[in-house]
C-alpha cells in the first residue's frame, strides 16, 4: 500500500525521501498534529476497500474506518510507536501483512535525559548548598550560646566571689562580735564578784532586819547579773561550737523550787499570787544545772512579763507513768 502522494521536498517536512521507501519517522514535539493518508493496490473495486490502522503504544486494538483513508493523531507523548494499516478487497479478504512505519516523537529540551541530569546536579547542588547553609547557621547559633555560656559563666563566678566575700566579712564581724562579748563579760565578772563577797560579809553581820532584806536584794540582784553574764560567754561558747553540755545527778524538786522562789519579791512587788507544788518530795535527776536554770529563769521571766497585777503564776512539777 504505496502512499498517495510524497512530500519530501517540502521545506518543511520531516521526510528525507519517499514515504515508500522510508522506514522511521522523526517528529519534533511540536507536531502535535499529523495525519497519514495511504491506500490499497487493489484497483478492481478500489471505491469498496476497507481499512483498519492502529498506533502501537497508543492504540490497543485495530481501529476500523470502514472505506476512510486517512488517520489523524494529536498530542501524543514522546516516545517510540509503529504505525499500522491493514487492507480489505471488495471481496472483505483482509490483507493482514499489511504496511508499518516506525514514528519517533522527540522530547522538549526541558524533558531530555541531559535537563534531567541537570536538573539531578542543580538538585543536588541546592541540596548541598542548603546543608552547608545550615551548617554554617548551626555553627553561629553554637558560637553565640558558647560566648554566652562563657559570659554567664563568667557573671556567676564574680557574684559568687563577691558572696565569697561577703559571707567572709559577715564570718570576721561575727567573730569579732563574739570576742566582743566575751571580753565584755570577763570585765563584767571581776566587779560583780567583788561586789558579791563585800554584800555577803555584810548580810552576816547586819543586826537589822532592814539592812538584810537590802542586802539580800543587792545579792540577788548581782548573782542575777552575774548569771546573765555567764549567759553571754556560753553563747560565745555556743557560736564556737565549744558549749557542752554538763550533766550531773542532782535533787530536781528543791532546784526548782529554789528558782522559783528567787522570783518572790518580784511577785510581792507586782501584787502576783507565786505558788510551787510537786506530786513528789524529793526527785533525783540528771540534767545541767546551769542550762536548765537558764530555760527556767526564760519561762519566770515571761510569765510575770506577761501576767497583769493580781493575776496568778503557778509552777507545777509532776510525773508521768510510761505505758
Amino acid at each position: 500500500m504505496p502512499p498517495t502522494r510524497n512530500s519530501f521536498k517540502d521545506a518543511d517536512s520531516p521526510l528525507t525521501q519517499a514515504l515508500a521507501e522510508t522506514r522511521e519517522i522523526t517528529l519534533s514535539y511540536e507536531h502535535q498534529v499529523f495525519s497519514f493518508e495511504f491506500a490499497a493496490l487493489d484497483y478492481t473495486a478500489p471505491a469498496k476497500n476497507r481499512y483498519a490502522y492502529k498506533m502501537e503504544n497508543f492504540n490497543r486494538d485495530w481501529q476500523q474506518v470502514g472505506t476512510s483513508r486517512t488517520a489523524t493523531y494529536t498530542n501524543l507523548n514522546p516516545g517510540r510507536y509503529v504505525f499500522r494499516v491493514k487492507a480489505a478487497n471488495n471481496d472483505g479478504v483482509w490483507n493482514e501483512e499489511g504496511a508499518g512505519i516506525q514514528i519517533i516523537i522527540t522530547p522538549p529540551w526541558w524533558k531530555t535525559w541531559w535537563a534531567y541530569a541537570f536538573y539531578m546536579i542543580a538538585g543536588v547542588a541546592a541540596l548541598v548548598g542548603f546543608i552547608k547553609r545550615r551548617e554554617y547557621a548551626l555553627r553561629k547559633r553554637t558560637r553565640a550560646l558558647e560566648a554566652a555560656v562563657v559570659e554567664r559563666t563568667a557573671q556567676v563566678r564574680s557574684q559568687n566571689e563577691r558572696l565569697e566575700a561577703q559571707a567572709h566579712k559577715l564570718q570576721e564581724l561575727d567573730h569579732l562580735k563574739s570576742n566582743f562579748f566575751a571580753n565584755l563579760s570577763h570585765e563584767f565578772r571581776t566587779p560583780l564578784t567583788l561586789i558579791l563577797g563585800p554584800a555577803e560579809q555584810e548580810l552576816d553581820k547586819a543586826p537589822e532586819e532592814t539592812s538584810k532584806r537590802n542586802l539580800q536584794l543587792i545579792k540577788r540582784n548581782a548573782q542575777r547579773l552575774l548569771r546573765l553574764i555567764n549567759q553571754l560567754l556560753d553563747l560565745s561558747r555556743l557560736e564556737s561550737g565549744k558549749a557542752q553540755l554538763q550533766a550531773a545527778p542532782h535533787e530536781l524538786v528543791e532546784f526548782l523550787k529554789g528558782l522559783t522562789m528567787s522570783f518572790a519579791s518580784l511577785a510581792e512587788r507586782k501584787r502576783i499570787a507565786l505558788q510551787f507544788h510537786s506530786q513528789a518530795e524529793k526527785l533525783l535527776v540528771y540534767f545541767d544545772q546551769d542550762k536548765l536554770e537558764k530555760v527556767f529563769y526564760n519561762l519566770l521571766s515571761n510569765a510575770f512579763k506577761f501576767t497583769p497585777e493580781g493575776g496568778e503564776v503557778e509552777v507545777g512539777l509532776g510525773l508521768s507513768a510510761e505505758g
